[in-house]
This record gives structure tokens, C-alpha cells and sequence, in this order.
């Protein structure tokens, strides 16, 4: 909510404004109220920008808490499912009397001890979003359920039926992701579109400029983090593997949907848009990969050639929007003054007027609040 205490200054001069305006209405100093009225409009559209800032900066900040939660929870069921599907093939063709039963049945324990922690910020999210609350719910419980089932099939040496109750945990917990997935992208673009919209209109290419700088920063993440992941595979380690395959996977899925979302705003051009879809598809091979967790050189390579068409795409795009800037330029915008050709009877109406124009931009709202100011200073 906005504090109208916080805009105490603004209000005293907007209501001084207002009065001197009056002041030179009625003692016929045009020059004079011309300058108060355009003095006022200023202040005016600049404390509707602040209370638009203070709204949006309100929403931006727990839009941003809520992606950061959606991320960390989505990173967790990836690495849960990876980890499940681990114990599933180390499990093929395994006895009873197997030494390596004990690891996996830590394995499992751990995982369901996991699924403890995951489990209780789903509940709170699905509390929070009643749309998903149903299917977070059954998917929590089947998970739940086969979880019980696995750890007791697998001490009674039930092998087969072990698999499939895992297999079951495997998909709730996919669909999971999927479902969270899917609410991270919306809160996203509500996130994308919580820009004050004076901004949005000035500069179109703004947005996908920016999004051009995410996505080489992301690509150069990735490229580090392949780099790392192929250093620790020569050297033997396998630490935290099956996590890193999951975060990776995250990261180029994130890239992908911010690359199609510039690719679907406009605001590229020809150039930029054939070498973005060739960006696109280098990352689904990479992508692929990162599923049959076969990381090796080539990506490394690949991942470099992303980079630099990235900077092939910037640099036609950058092209595209001095040349759109230059093209406006050659139009001129021409001003009158409509206030030359009032005449000043109803001195008091006009100043009011002037100031209900649309052209203030004011929500009904802030209008209203206007308004009552407005009506006091008359009284």
C-alpha cells in the first residue's frame, strides 16, 4: 500500500501550485499562470510516478522471493528424481544377499528424508495458490505412499515391486516439476510486465536488449560450469553429480524460455531473430546431452559458439535500433499552446480542468485523492 504520509512535501506543493495558479487567473497574469499550470502538472505526474515506484517496487520485491523459492524447490525435485533413478538402475539384478543392498537402502532413506524437506515448502506453497493446491497435494501423497511402499518391499527382498513403486515416485515427482515450472515462467512475466509503464513505452528494445546481457551472462555460467563438471569427471569425482546434471538442466531450460520469449516480443529484428534460432537449437542439443548425462568437449563448444552468436545477435540488434532512432529523427514534433486561446472568464474551472486532463495519466484512484486536494484549496 502506498503511505500518503511519505508524500506530505509533494501534496503542500501541489495545493501552493494550485493557488498561485488561481492568484493569476484572477488578477489576469497570463505569462504567470501558464507557468504554474505547467509547474503543477510537473509535480503532479512526478508523485504519480513515485506512488506507481512505491506500488511496483512492493510487488516486484515479493515477485522476486516467490522465483527464487519456486527455483530452489524446483533445483530440490530434480536432484530427488536424478537420485531416485540412480537406486533404480543400481538396483537391477541385485540379491538379497548383496553387500551393495545396505548403501542402497541408505540411498533410499535419504531420499525420503529429502522428500521431508521438499515436502514441507510444497505444503506452504500450496496453501499460498489455491489453483495448485489439489494437484501439489496428490502428488505429495503418491510420493508419500510409494516412498513407504519402496523402503518396505525393498527389505523384504521385493526387488521388482520396489522398482515400480520408485518409478511412481519418479513421476509425481516430474509432475511436480513440470506444475512448478510452469508457475515459475508465469511469475516471470508478471514480474517482466511490473515494469511502470511510462517505461515500457519510451524504449521497446530496452527489454530485449536487457535480455540479451541475461543470456550471455547465463551462457557464460554454463560454460564454467561444464568446464568444472569435466575437470571433476577426469579426476574420478562424482560428488554431487546427479545435482549438478539437475541445476545445469534447469539453467538451459531458463535460457531456452528466455531466448523464445525475445524471440516471440518483437522487439528483434530479421538478423538477430535467424541467428537467435540458431542459438536455440545448440542449446537443445546441449540439453539433450545434459539428459543422457554425457558431458564432454563438444559442449564446451558448442557453448562457446552460443556466446558468440549471442554477440552476433546484440550487435544486429544494436544496428537495428540506431537505424529505427535515426528514421525518427527525421520527423519534427511540432507544440502549440492551446492556453493562448482560452478565454479567461471561469478563471477557477479552467485551472481544474487543466488539471482532470487525461494527459496526467492518473488512475482513478490517485484522481480521486487529486481531487479532494483540489476541493479544499476551493473551499
Amino acid at each position: 500500500p502506498v503511505n500518503f504520509d511519505n508524500f506530505e512535501d509533494e501534496f503542500t506543493d501541489i495545493k501552493e501550485c494550485i493557488k498561485n495558479s488561481i492568484e493569476h487567473l484572477q488578477k489576469k497574469m497570463r505569462r504567470k499562470s501558464e507557468n504554474s499550470l505547467h509547474q503543477t502538472s510537473d509535480f503532479i505526474k512526478n508523485t504519480v510516478f513515485a506512488m506507481q515506484q512505491m506500488l511496483n517496487s512492493n510487488n516486484i520485491e515479493q515477485q522476486t522471493e516467490n522465483i527464487q523459492n519456486l527455483k530452489q524447490i524446483l533445483s530440490n525435485l530434480i536432484y530427488l528424481s536424478f537420485s531416485q533413478e540412480e537406486i533404480i538402475k543400481d538396483l537391477k539384478g541385485i540379491s538379497i544377499n548383496d553387500p551393495f543392498l545396505k548403501s542402497i537402502n541408505i540411498q533410499q532413506k535419504r531420499i525420503s528424508d529429502q522428500n521431508n524437506i521438499v515436502k514441507d515448502s510444497l505444503y506452504a506453497l500450496a496453501k499460498r495458490t489455491p489453483q495448485i493446491n489439489s494437484t501439489i497435494n496428490n502428488e505429495l501423497l503418491n510420493i508419500e505412499f510409494n516412498l513407504e511402499k519402496t523402503s518396505d518391499q525393498l527389505s523384504e527382498g521385493l526387488f521388482a515391486d520396489a522398482t515400480v513403486s520408485q518409478r511412481y515416485v519418479m513421476t509425481s515427482l516430474n509432475n511436480l516439476a513440470l506444475l512448478l515450472n510452469e508457475a515459475l515462467e508465469n511469475l516471470e512475466k508478471q514480474l517482466a510486465n511490473a515494469m511502470p509503464g511510462d517505461c515500457q513505452c519510451e524504449n521497446p528494445n530496452a527489454a530485449g536488449q536487457e535480455g540479451m546481457n541475461l543470456l550471455k551472462e547465463t551462457s557464460e555460467n554454463i560454460k564454467k560450469q561444464l568446464q568444472k563438471m569435466i575437470e571433476q569427471l577426469k579426476n574420478g569425482g562424482s560428488e554431487n553429480m546427479n545435482e549438478q546434471f539437475g541445476q545445469m538442466l534447469i539453467e538451459h531450460e531458463m535460457m531456452q524460455q528466455m531466448l523464445r520469449e525475445i524471440l516471440n516480443s518483437g522487439n528483434v529484428g530479421s538478423g538477430a531473430k535467424s541467428t537467435l534460432q540458431q542459438i536455440d537449437n545448440m542449446l537443445e542439443q546441449n540439453r539433450k546431452q545434459l539428459l543422457d548425462k554425457k558431458v564432454n568437449a563438444e559442449m564446451i563448444t558448442r557453448q562457446n559458439l552460443i556466446t558468440t552468436r549471442l554477440l552476433d545477435a546484440e550487435k544486429a540488434n544494436l544496428e537495428r535500433e540506431f537505424e529505427e532512432k535515426r528514421e525518427r529523427k527525421l520527423a519534427e514534433d511540432f507544440y502549440s499552446n492551446p492556453v493562448e486561446f482560452f478565454e479567461f472568464i471561469k478563471e477557477e474551472n479552467i485551472v481544474i480542468e487543466m488539471l482532470n486532463k487525461d494527459s496526467h495519466k492518473l488512475t482513478n484512484f490517485y484522481n480521486q485523492k487529486f481531487k479532494e486536494y483540489i476541493n479544499k484549496v476551493e473551499d
